[in-house]
Parts: C-alpha cells; structure tokens; sequence
C-alpha cells in the first residue's frame, strides 16, 4: 500500500468509524457448511471484483481460523480483535488486501475459550463490522465454515449472507445445517453459492435441494447467488484467486455475483419465481 493510500485511508476511517447511525447491515458475509468447499477463495474474489470494478471495499478476515489471513500472508500485528477492542486501531489496522480491496485481518480464536467469552465476540463483531462499513462502500466478510459459537447476530445484521457449497451431498447437508443453526430473523437475503461445478443448470439443481428443505422446514426463501466453475489445474494462488487469474468464465461469473449483490431487489423476483419453477418440475416428476 502507498503512503498516499495509507493516509486516505486513515482520514477515511478516522471521518466515519465514530458515527455507527445508518451504517448497520452494509456487509455482505461470505460462509461455508463444510472446510474445504473453497468459502474463503469466494469471499476473497468477491471483494476482489467489487474493488476492481471501483467499490471502495473492504475484506474482512472473521473465521476462527483465521483462513484469509494465512492465505493472504497478511501482517496481523494488529487486528480483528484489537479493532473491536479499541476501534480507533482500525486505520493502523486495514492493510492491503486481495486485488484493490482493503484487507482487515484476524487472529485465530484460541482452543478451549469458554463459552461465554465465545457469545461475547459473537455478538461484538457484527457491531464493528456496521461500524467499518460507513468507510467503504463494500464490506465482504469471510465467516470459514464454523457455525458455533452463537453467531446468528452476524447473520441478522447482515445485508445478505452467501452460502457456499459444493455438489456433494456431504456438502448439501453442511449448508443445510449452517443455515438451520443460524436462522435469522431480520435478514431476508440468504442465497446460495455453488462452487466447483460444470454449468448454471448443475449449480441450480443443488440450490434447489437446500431451497426446497429451508422452505418446507425453516420457512425461509433462498436466492441463487450463482456459480463458479471448477477450479482451473496449477493455478496460481497469489493474488486474488486461482479462479480469478487463470479462468475466464469465472471471472465472468463472479461478474455476476457482484453485480447481483449490488442490485439485490431487481434480483429477488427472479429468484423466486426460478425457486417455484424448479419445485414445481420436480414434483411433476415425482
């Protein structure tokens, strides 16, 4: 990062990370049922697209392991956990991050915290996260796969909450259940990502198994958020992404995404009507 981006962003940070009025529910959160169904790299090209395409956005590292930050190489000298305890670090804290978005790193949790120090930065996080976002335009959150700890206020308060999955059934199951522990109750914007498949029709047919389960059990209505192909042979992993480098019709899909995050309402019918459709063909089968 340069000297001039560095002071950019501290005067940016320092004009708005004091005023939280407005500013809850401007992240988007990024997570995984399982390890390995590649949330992480999501959530990274995610923030990559939005900041290539001139989203002033920001990155943020809150997986117990600290995924992101390792992936990335990051300096976590100061991070996650020192901004929630004293936000004024937040400026020394964001760095540089995948592409030309800003990354916030984080620590990784310790083995054995007791529960209740658990629910305290639970519920902690998504108040500095609402925070952050009056600096940027864009705040993806990078959640990893770990579901416990008493997190469903981060997917409250989120914009919209990004499950990824893969095609396996092992995989269904896992996003199921991320989102059955989690159910929120005042954000409406759960959508499924399907990673690591051959086209659209084979990423909508698994979205339409977790959507048909949460609409009969949990009663909610999940959108499509999209998909991105599998994953291109001896890719590189500096920078953004694999996908991202090497893979034209990823960095086509994740166009999509993006561009369907930012225009959510326009989106909502079509998915909908998409999700019935689907269910309608299946039980016509039946």
């Amino acid at each position: 990062m340069s000297s001039d981006q560095a002071f950019a962003l501290r005067e940016l940070v320092k004009r708005n990370s004091g005023d939280s009025s407005g500013c809850e529910g401007d992240f988007v959160v990024v997570v995984g049922g399982l390890p390995g169904v590649g949330s992480t790299t999501v959530a990274r090209a995610i923030a990559a697209t939005q900041a290539d395409q001139g989203h002033q956005t920001l990155f943020v590292d809150v997986a117990g392991n600290a995924g992101a930050t390792a992936a990335l190489g990051a300096n976590a000298s100061l991070a996650l956990p020192d901004v929630v305890e004293d936000l004024s670090l937040a400026a020394a804290a964001i760095q540089a991050g995948p592409g030309k978005a800003f990354f916030l790193p984080n620590h990784p949790l310790p083995e054995g915290l007791p529960a209740e120090q658990l629910q305290e930065i639970a519920k902690s996080v998504p108040d500095v996260l609402g925070q952050l976002s009056a600096g940027f335009e864009s705040v993806i959150v990078d959640r990893g796969n770990s579901h416990t700890g008493g997190w469903r206020k981060l997917w409250n308060d989120a914009k919209s909450v990004v499950v990824v999955t893969n095609a396996t059934d092992e995989s269904v199951m896992g996003a199921y259940a991320a989102i059955k522990g989690n159910v929120p109750t005042s954000c409406p914007d759960i959508r499924v990502l399907v990673n690591a498949v051959d086209s659209r029709g084979s990423a909508e047919q698994v979205w339409g198994k977790i959507a048909a389960a949460a609409k009969r059990f949990l009663g909610l209505t999940l959108r499509f958020a999209g998909y991105l192909p599998l994953a291109v042979e001896g890719a590189s992993n500096e920078g953004v992404s694999p996908v991202l480098e090497n893979d034209a019709t990823a960095r086509l899909c994740l166009r999509r995404i993006v561009s369907d995050l930012d225009d959510s309402e326009r989106a909502v019918g079509a998915s909908i009507a998409r999700s019935a459709e689907l269910a309608q063909s299946k039980k016509s089968t039946e």
